[in-house]
């Protein structure tokens, strides 16, 4: 009974262990590396997953880098945690840049408006460098610019440096928006006869206009038109046969146009008198 009991003992059933790694060896070398490359990558994956312990990094709420963005994409003051306040040595930024007036002629001298991105950071002086079609203008270090020397169409645009004098610390450049300089507006007036006419008689009218820039001008008749009357394009004499029916106030429509496409268009109205 013994001997029997020990042979009992001496035989094992293979376990769930001694199984897998009976098949695991029958694996290929290829297979086994591609499953082991697998496992490791699902349990980095948990480890990342797991949560840390500690609180969450609140962002500011002007970005997610703590430092304001300007509109030349540089990177602007950084804030201290909870006061708001620029840093000691921070580079100065412009907000905005503003020309006056936004359609200007060659008899305006288009001014400067700079919004610094932080109010109430003192101490901050700027430079003006301007150009004209891209091309610098000399002895231009104002906030001004006279544009009398310059052509209707000419683009003017600005770059604004900007300068923090008490830690003496140069900032951000920003380059304005381009302006185009407009053609100055004509006038137009009209110089009507106040004389009676008799029926089937020309009535003689006349445009007038002055031009700031001295330019030729064009005249055209315009809605409302009236039946019977033409205009010299050149000179602006109209001529009006009227007919029999025609009495009291005539309204028409006129306009003077210059060289550069400057127009303007006006409603006259005369008071027909006939004999």
């Amino acid at each position: 009974m013994r001997g029997s009991g020990a042979g009992v003992r001496g035989k094992r059933e293979p376990t769930g262990f001694s199984r897998f790694r009976a098949w695991w060896g029958l694996l290929p070398l290829r297979t086994r590396l591609s499953v082991a490359g697998i496992a490791a990558l699902i349990i980095i994956l948990v480890l990342l997953a797991l949560p840390s312990g500690e609180d969450p990094v609140e962002l500011p709420a002007h970005g997610a880098s703590g430092r304001e963005a300007g509109a030349n994409g540089e990177a602007g003051y950084d804030a201290e945690a909870g006061s708001g306040e620029p840093a000691a040595h921070s580079r100065a930024m412009i907000r905005s840049v503003l020309l006056e007036p936004p359609m200007p002629t060659r008899f305006d001298v288009l001014t400067v408006e700079v919004v610094p991105m932080d109010s109430r950071r003192a101490g901050l002086s700027y430079r003006y460098e301007w150009k004209v079609n891209d091309r610098a203008v000399k002895k231009s270090g104002e906030n001004s610019l006279d544009l009398s020397p310059f052509k209707v169409r000419d683009l003017v645009s600005v770059t604004v440096f900007p300068h923090d004098k008490e830690i003496d610390l140069p900032g951000f450049a920003f380059d304005s928006p381009l302006v185009a300089i407009h053609g100055a507006v004509p006038t137009l007036t009209l110089e009507a006869a106040r004389e009676p006419v008799r029926p089937g008689e020309t009535i003689r009218l006349h445009l007038a206009s002055h031009h700031p820039d001295g330019g030729e001008v064009v005249f055209n008749l315009e809605e409302p038109l009236v039946p019977g009357m033409t205009i010299d394009r050149g000179s602006g004499e109209i001529r009006f046969n009227p007919s029999a029916d025609q009495r009291g106030a005539i309204l028409f429509g006129a306009s003077v146009e210059d060289l550069e496409g400057t127009k303007v268009s006006k409603i006259f109205e005369f008071t027909l008198m006939l004999e």
